[in-house]
């Protein structure tokens, strides 16, 4: 990345902190902004989505807090898992966590990769669950605050 800033590039990383190596935090270093997507503000609906614990995606914000890199927050938002108000209030008080935060966005779940998933052989985990409610995604972004 030092490369493409040295000729005036702009690098924005897109994750969602469950990984984390000896290269994340030169990648943060020298990225201008991270969009970070929040699978679940409980540590055990996380590990249930991800398999990962939170605890890498907590230590990848005190790396965005360290190096002082703006954050557009991102959660999908899947209906029966995290599409109530309290989710929302949870959401707004993580992400006070992150020093910098320029825009939360909630993303509606769709079901358009379960084909691309039996393609591939791979088991599509949400499959019986149906898309999110439009009028109910604008609900819940109104309640979102950072």
């Amino acid at each position: 990345m030092g490369a493409l800033k040295k000729v005036g590039i702009n690098s924005i990383i897109d994750t969602s902190g469950t990984y984390i190596d000896e290269f994340t935090e030169k990648v943060i270093e020298e990225c201008q902004m991270v969009l970070l997507d929040v699978k679940h503000t409980d540590p055990e609906k996380f590990w249930e989505l991800t398999g990962k614990k939170q605890e890498t995606l907590l230590k990848l914000i005190e790396l965005i807090n360290k190096h002082e890199k703006h954050v557009w927050v991102r959660q999908v938002i899947v209906p029966g898992i995290n599409d109530k108000e309290a989710n929302i209030k949870a959401l707004n008080e993580f992400i006070k966590k992150i020093k910098h935060v320029d825009k939360v966005e909630l993303l509606g779940y769709h079901n358009l990769g379960i084909e691309k998933y039996e393609r591939l052989g791979m088991k599509y985990r949400l499959k019986d669950v149906e898309p999110m409610d439009r009028s109910k995604l604008n609900e819940l972004s109104a309640l979102v605050k950072y």
